[in-house]
């Protein structure tokens, strides 16, 4: 690949522009092509950036068990955060929905109901009064022959047990005696 083009195509990756072949040539070149002094740091970043290293570093002994131990004392610590903020927010929505209900009940109890007048004259208001009345007593009568029929079919029903009961004793002392 001629400096030119490797100009061109470094300039158009850095912008975000290749494609994936054109990133591909770009990693085969760096891979295995001896680079000019000038691309070398371009060589570096770009291997780098897709994993690709040219020596191999040695790992710390340990070092998987010190960053799993390290992960779960965050995951642990990030937990009882989260669960800390979580009940200080329910306390918090609860004591607000508590002031929010008692400052309705309050408004709603304590609020003067006007009274009106609804009737202009003493006659306007004895004949309402009245019609209320008769009304209430037309109701009253309704329901009170709703009991009598209930109060007949009861003493009816009634009558009807006694005399299957008398029955029933009879025909226990009948065979009681045999």
């Amino acid at each position: 690949m001629e400096n030119d083009e490797l100009i061109r195509l470094l300039d158009r990756y850095y912008r975000a522009e290749t494609s994936d072949d054109e990133e591909k040539r770009l990693l085969d070149y760096f891979k295995n092509a001896a680079v000019p002094p000038q691309f070398e740091a371009d060589k570096a970043l770009l291997l780098s950036l897709h994993g690709i290293s040219e020596q191999d570093v040695p790992l710390p002994e340990g070092l998987e068990e010190r960053i799993v131990s390290q992960i779960d004392t965050l995951d642990e610590a990030t937990h009882r955060k989260r669960f800390t903020m979580r009940k200080a927010r329910i306390w918090v929505a609860s004591i607000a929905a508590m002031l929010l209900i008692a400052v309705t009940v309050g408004i709603v109890t304590l609020r003067p109901v006007p009274r009106q007048d609804t009737f202009t004259s003493t006659q306007e208001a004895y004949a309402e009064t009245k019609r209320a009345l008769a009304l209430f007593a037309a109701k009253l009568d309704k329901g009170m022959v709703a009991v009598q029929k209930v109060e007949q079919a009861h003493t009816s029903i009634e009558k009807q047990l006694n005399k299957i009961n008398n029955e029933t004793d009879m025909y226990i002392f009948a065979v009681d005696s045999i």
